[in-house]
Order: structure tokens, then C-alpha cells, then sequence
């Protein structure tokens, strides 16, 4: 027959979701009391979107109608997007012949980007505005000047490497 993506068993109820993967009913509908993705792939699934799969010999009622508790499904919400490990992005590019220059670009992740430097600097400045509470603003505050710290620790060491002509 089926084996079930769960408890790795002979599916009993079996069911299968819109990705294709079989499930015993009552695995999944546990499986669904906590999450709204399908275990295997990860793609969304649903009680309305699960198939009851209908085998010679067995019963043909409707796994889903079965006496399994249902608590409410919790809200989902979307997670944030991936930032690196400290909030924020750093870069470095420098302009050579014949436009020399640099410019340092700190990017927190939330839509606030900050230049510094370059040959045209006014043109370089950007400052995007964020929907974020004064709680996660102090963070990124502490991590710019933390990186700032960093970067000029790091200029001033190389810089200290390089013959003055």
C-alpha cells in the first residue's frame, strides 16, 4: 500500500496533499494542530487541500470527517527576511583611474542604507524609512557603531603598513 511520511508505517486512513506526499490521517492531523506546511517539501497544505487516497478494500468514508480533536489554527505570519548575524551589511568599493575615490555602505536589512564617502557623495546619500519600534532601532544603532569602530580600527592598522612616500 502507502507509507506514511510520519510515522514511516503502512497509511492507515491514507490521505495525500497537493505536493504529493502521503500521510496516515491522523499523522497529518496532528501535523497540521502545528504547522501549516507540508513536512516533507514545506509547501503550504491545508484539511481542505489533503485528498483522501480511496483503496480497494477499505472503507469508503472520508478519513478527514474522523472524530481527531481540531484546535483553532494559530495565525502564521511570514518570517523576516534573512540578515546577517549582527543586523546589518557592510561594503566597500573604491573608484580608480580616473575616478578615484571610496565609499563604505552599511545596509541594516530593514530598508535603511547609509553611505559614506565617494566622489559624489551627495548623490551617494540615501536614507529610506523603516516602520520599526524604538526597541529594534537602538540595536542597529549599537551595531553601526560597533562595525564604524571596526572599520576605522581596521583602515588605521593597514594604513600603518603603508610607506609614506
Amino acid at each position: 500500500m502507502f507509507e506514511c511520511n510520519i510515522c514511516l508505517d503502512t497509511a492507515s486512513d491514507p490521505v495525500v496533499t497537493m505536493c504529493g506526499h502521503f500521510y496516515c490521517w491522523p499523522c497529518i492531523a496532528m501535523w497540521l494542530e502545528r504547522s501549516n506546511q507540508c513536512p516533507v517539501c514545506k509547501s503550504g497544505i491545508s484539511k481542505e487541500k489533503i485528498i483522501p487516497v480511496y483503496a480497494r478494500g477499505a472503507e469508503r468514508k472520508d478519513p478527514r470527517e474522523k472524530d481527531i480533536p481540531h484546535r483553532p489554527a494559530g495565525h502564521r505570519e511570514e518570517p523576516e527576511p534573512r540578515r546577517s548575524p549582527f543586523n546589518f551589511e557592510a561594503s566597500f568599493s573604491s573608484l580608480f583611474f580616473p575616478f578615484p575615490g571610496f565609499s563604505f555602505t552599511f545596509t541594516n536589512g530593514g530598508g535603511t542604507q547609509f553611505n559614506q564617502g565617494g566622489f559624489f557623495n551627495n548623490q551617494n546619500q540615501q536614507q529610506q524609512p523603516v516602520n520599526r519600534n524604538q526597541n529594534q532601532q537602538q540595536p542597529d544603532l549599537q551595531n553601526y557603531i560597533i562595525i564604524g569602530l571596526v572599520f576605522f580600527a581596521l583602515f588605521s592598522i593597514i594604513s600603518s603598513f603603508i610607506p609614506y612616500i
